[in-house]
């Protein structure tokens, strides 16, 4: 290297009030890209209307259509914090310090929006992209697999699935409620989602009361107990469905579980249940029922947390 380099004396810096922000502007190609980087809740979930209040160094952040576009523009704003007398990233190579602050500052664009709720907030109720949403996915539940237990033995259809196999549990869509049968097929129900907090009918207020009209003398309305999960294995997602007693003591043992990990400040993930059995006592004597023990727990950490400083390379 020169050494004329290390000799030379610098010019005058200019005076700070001088020296103008950076007007560092995404181009529209940049900026979709970016916007298709985040999770798809973000490009779909609407800001929220208190926006201004969690980052009120955003004029107008209100304005934009989705927490995605939102982003992107902080992330334009605190790039602007810089002053400089040239445009950033002109005739500059990426070395690892400009790396590293450009990582602290996306961390920093990234911090007022890491409390937003987002479907993977799991210290509250998770947002839902478009209320149809649930319609839609309560309408379309049976069309999954069904993993039953019966008999001691869990199925799914006439297959036999043993004891261990690990399944990713989604327990605050735990579903109960009634449903009604008509020669082996269901023809109504009123199922809710219970962390929706809905109340559900009594038994009398469903009609068919009259036992003499019932088909086998069964009761054509049957309570059961749905909760949505994935094969780790097939990687197929079905539900768990249950009208026994010791069907329900294990989804409501889990569910209980799960919430009171989120009570004691577990913020995110979802529980990894390995399938079971524990006795439990009837009238017909003692008789094996599900059991979801948690195995582990798969962690989806929010949006800018826990992002190392450390460049690779």
């Amino acid at each position: 290297m020169p050494r004329s380099k290390y000799t030379k004396t610098p010019g005058p810096l200019p005076p700070i009030e001088r020296i103008s922000r950076e007007a560092f502007r995404f181009d529209d190609e940049s900026r979709r890209e970016l916007i298709c980087l985040l999770p798809l809740e973000l490009q779909q979930l609407p800001v929220p209307e208190n926006i201004e209040q969690e980052v009120p160094e955003l004029p107008g952040a209100s304005q934009h259509e989705t927490l995605a576009k939102l982003i992107v523009a902080w992330t334009e704003h605190q790039s602007q914090s810089y002053l400089t007398t040239r445009r950033l990233g002109i005739g500059r190579s990426a070395n690892p310090a400009n790396v590293a602050a450009a990582i602290r500052k996306l961390r920093a664009a990234l911090k007022p929006f890491t409390n937003l709720p987002t479907t993977n907030s799991k210290d509250n109720l998770p947002a839902r992209i478009d209320p149809g949403v649930d319609v839609i996915l309560r309408e379309t539940a049976r069309a999954n697999p069904m993993l039953r237990f019966k008999e001691g033995e869990y199925l799914v259809g006439e297959d036999k699935i043993p004891l261990g196999r690990e399944y990713l549990v989604y327990p605050l869509d735990w579903t109960r409620g009634w449903v009604k049968w008509e020669d082996g097929i269901i023809v109504d129900q009123r199922m809710v989602r219970v962390a929706d907090d809905i109340k559900l009918p009594k038994r009398e207020e469903l009609g068919d009361n009259d036992e003499s009209l019932w088909e086998e003398e069964k009761d054509p309305w049957v309570f059961q107990n749905i909760l949505p999960m994935d094969d780790l294995e097939t990687l197929e997602y079905m539900i768990f469905v249950t009208t026994s007693v010791g069907g329900k003591v294990a989804v409501e043992t889990l569910c209980n579980s799960v919430v009171r990990a989120y009570k004691k400040g577990r913020q995110f993930g979802l529980p990894v249940i390995g399938l079971a059995t524990k006795p439990f006592p009837t009238k017909f004597g003692t008789k094996p029922r599900p059991h979801f023990p948690i195995v582990r727990w798969h962690d989806l950490p929010p949006v800018g947390e826990d992002m190392p400083d450390e460049v690779p390379f």
